[in-house]
């Protein structure tokens, strides 16, 4: 019967019988006040050209609106939207946020649109959100307006657009955190994109190395990238000059904590090398999320659950690679061949 409404409805609005549509619209609304009767009158509102009046429903819904029912209504504005001009999305986006929705939600708006191949709709939703959003999450916003803007008109114009927003000298704090939130979102070509016109501060060279190691290995990355990355960091006496280093309490003569664990992510050496140091500081949530990483490229889905685990063992939820754990240990669910207890332990 829902089915059914929403299709008559939608006719009526092609049709251009808006009021008609209307009318069935709020009755269908009073017989069956549900999440999902509302995400019908807005997609028929939106149909309408009603964008003040699709927000409004949204705000004020006869049930609760969930994620999940946010994620439903984005394939109902993808359908909508996607073969409108970009600014209509824009325009509607703005009416959603005066009607006090929150940005978080309206979130989960953009991944349909994205899906759908229009990434010039999808970029406007991201460009705006990202100025809504609360600073520990705009960058990952940005990142997604990149990759849809990178989708439409190109890597050059994406990265322009980026660098904009960042400003004309981006401090290596913003660097860090740019590069992190690419690899959150899986945007792994934002890794190599963005930073190669200028020589990166020394700090975050080594931090860019390990996250491109991890992305190349949890990607099963073989080509030039991976090449590149293994001849920058190659040292044929790394093992000895660590050895050497830690015995003599010098630990400036030898790689960085970075360099070294990007090298074992990329399958060198083993994780024994890095006990005596993997409990300082942030290092109880890296270490074994990146033993994770390689262990899931190697095809070691037991030990790499138990990594995993240990990492949430941290429970630093401001730490990147607690998240990443928590994302990493949630997909081996998929894994038929793994222990329900197991995959219960990672978590």
């Amino acid at each position: 019967m829902v089915c059914a409404y929403r299709i008559a409805t939608v006719q009526l609005a092609h049709l251009g019988r808006k009021e008609d549509a209307e009318n069935l619209l709020l009755a269908h609304l009073a017989r069956h006040p549900q999440a999902e009767t509302a995400a019908t009158v807005a997609e028929v509102r939106w149909r309408s050209h009603d964008d003040a009046g699709a927000a409004d429903v949204l705000a004020h819904p006869p049930a609760t609106l969930t994620r999940r029912d946010f994620r439903e209504i984005g394939e109902r504005f993808a359908a909508v939207f996607r073969g409108r001009p970009a600014p209509d999305v824009k325009r509607a986006m703005e009416a959603l946020l005066q009607a006090g929705i929150q940005p978080q939600s309206i979130l989960e708006l953009g991944p349909p649109l994205a899906k759908a191949g229009a990434a010039a709709q999808a970029f406007e939703l991201y460009a705006l959100l990202s100025q809504k959003m609360p600073s520990e999450k705009s960058a990952g916003v940005l990142f997604k307006a990149w990759g849809a803007l990178r989708a439409g008109k190109g890597a050059s114009a994406a990265e322009s657009w980026l660098r904009k927003q960042l400003g004309p000298d981006p401090s290596a704090l913003a660097d860090n955190e740019l590069a992190t939130s690419a690899y959150g979102e899986r945007l792994d070509d934002a890794l190599w994109e963005l930073f190669h016109n200028r020589p990166p501060e020394p700090a975050f060279a080594d931090r860019l190395a390990l996250l491109r190691a991890a992305s190349i290995v949890r990607r099963g990355e073989r080509g030039a990238r991976r090449d590149a990355l293994l001849k920058e960091l190659a040292d044929p006496l790394a093992r000895w000059k660590a050895a050497l280093a830690r015995s003599i309490g010098l630990s400036g003569a030898y790689a960085s904590w970075e360099v070294r664990l990007a090298r074992y992510v990329l399958g060198e050496g083993r994780e024994d090398d890095f006990a005596d140091e993997a409990s300082d500081g942030s290092r109880p949530c890296e270490a074994p999320y990146y033993f994770g990483v390689r262990a899931a490229a190697e095809t070691r889905v037991r030990d790499a659950a138990a990594w995993y685990r240990v990492a949430l063992e941290c429970r630093n939820p401001e730490q990147p690679e607690f998240i990443w754990a928590y994302r990493a240990a949630s997909t081996l669910e998929q894994d038929r061949g793994l222990p329900a207890k197991l995959v219960q332990a990672a978590r």
